[in-house]
């Protein structure tokens, strides 16, 4: 073959290798992850819950962590995975579900689960004031929480900025201090 035949072979072959390089670059790094979830995913997430229902916390957390990869962007899993984590109780496994739910919150404001949750893991770690603010707002949205209530009333209770009035009254809860100094 001579050149002359080469030559439309090789633009060919450049312009295809070069259109190839422009597409590519529009999406460095972009999920490629289903958005909604397959009936296998939701068959998936109902074997976790109910591992998570017999106390199989390892197993059910081994479980979510395999939806959150191949569905990064579903809140759901997510929180399954951070309660999941949450329950097991091995080293770090509650700083690291408070993590989860931290940043489920701050994506979504008003996800009352995960608010509720790092309100008690705030609570359980003694970081009162931050545990407050968490069940504050779940309260905001559902004042009818019994248990958000209750845990606010043991948060607000050794918190001293409370006695400054540095925290709104709660409606329905009287806060009384009946610690024997």
């Amino acid at each position: 073959m001579n050149r002359a035949r080469r030559r439309p072979v090789y633009y060919w072959l450049l312009s295809c290798s070069l259109l190839l390089t422009l597409v590519g670059c529009g999406r460095t790094g972009t999920d490629t992850s289903p958005a909604e979830p397959d009936a296998r995913a939701i068959a998936l997430n109902n074997r976790g819950m109910g591992l998570m229902g017999r106390y199989d916390y390892a197993a059910a957390l081994q479980v979510f962590e395999q939806l959150v990869q191949q569905y990064p962007r579903q809140d759901t899993f997510r929180f399954n995975r951070a309660v999941a984590l949450m329950n097991r109780q091995l080293d770090g496994d509650e700083a690291n579900a408070l993590a989860d739910f931290d940043a489920l919150v701050t994506g979504r404001p008003d996800d009352l689960r995960a608010s509720y949750c790092a309100g008690l893991l705030e609570f359980r770690r003694g970081e009162l004031e931050r545990a407050a603010l968490h069940l504050n707002a779940v309260l905001a949205a559902d004042p009818h929480d019994p248990y958000a209530a209750y845990f606010l009333a043991q948060s607000l209770l050794d918190v001293p900025d409370v006695k400054a009035g540095r925290y709104a009254a709660v409606p329905g809860i009287i806060v009384l201090d009946i610690r024997i100094q």
